[in-house]
């Protein structure tokens, strides 16, 4: 007797169902194979890599930029701040960090016969440089002028530089002279005034911000002693130093 119609096409749709699976089965493994055969290794990749253009550490040249300049000098942005007095000493000079307001300080200090190296110092403890510092005690400038001290020395406006520097250099010598070229005793004086250090004996009074600030002058300036000469002639002494 005939199998019925629709057990015929049963079979025949499980046959072609499992013949699909196999032949799947099959793809799935060769394609593994292939897979396994042509991934490149580590070392291969790199190698790919570079061939497209990416960059390599041994392969490429540094960045001129990057590159140490043995004849140019280090960058001053990738160095620390420094005080401009301390790295100007190292050069073997002092200097404010401005043209304008060094001038005014060696003009200044030719002509009173006073060591720029001392107006840097003191200048540098009074304002920091700053022309436009003030004090509550309105003291005023790069050197820290006060209204009394201005009149002293005929200064009719301790704001501009020129005449604030003068004014200043013009009280050193004066407490320079007075104290026989005492650098510690004229400090004190210019802190505190010469009176101050007149009742003490002669000695630096015991406060301590005079005591810091003779300190810490002295200190930048290397010296305790200042010698007392005429403008010219201190003038070849200090530029010869």
């Amino acid at each position: 007797m005939p199998e019925p119609l629709t057990g015929i096409v049963s079979r025949s749709r499980a046959r072609v169902f499992i013949t699909l699976i196999a032949l799947l089965v099959i793809g799935a493994f060769v394609l593994t194979r292939q897979t396994h055969a042509t991934a490149p290794t580590l070392g291969e990749a790199e190698t790919q890599a570079q061939g497209m253009g990416q960059p390599s550490s041994e392969a490429v040249e540094p960045n001129e930029a990057a590159k140490p300049n043995e004849a140019a000098e280090p960058n001053d942005a990738s160095k620390p701040a420094e005080s401009p007095i301390k790295s100007s000493r190292k050069a073997g000079r002092v200097t404010s960090g401005n043209r304008m307001i060094d001038d005014v300080v060696k003009a200044s200090s030719a002509r009173h016969g006073v060591d720029p190296k001392l107006v840097f110092a003191v200048m540098r403890k009074e304002s920091r440089f700053n022309p436009r510092a003030r004090s509550g005690k309105n003291a005023m400038g790069l050197m820290q002028i006060v209204p009394a001290t201005a009149h002293r020395f005929h200064k009719s406006n301790p704001l501009d530089i020129s005449q604030n520097v003068d004014c200043g250099v013009q009280y050193l010598r004066f407490l320079l002279e007075k104290f026989s070229g005492d650098v510690r005793l004229a400090l004190a004086g210019y802190n505190a005034g010469e009176n101050a250090v007149v009742h003490c004996g002669y000695r630096v009074p015991n406060i301590r911000e005079t005591r810091n600030y003779v300190n810490t002058i002295v200190a930048d300036y290397g010296q305790t002693h200042h010698p007392i000469l005429d403008p010219d002639e201190a003038s070849q002494v200090f530029q010869a130093e």
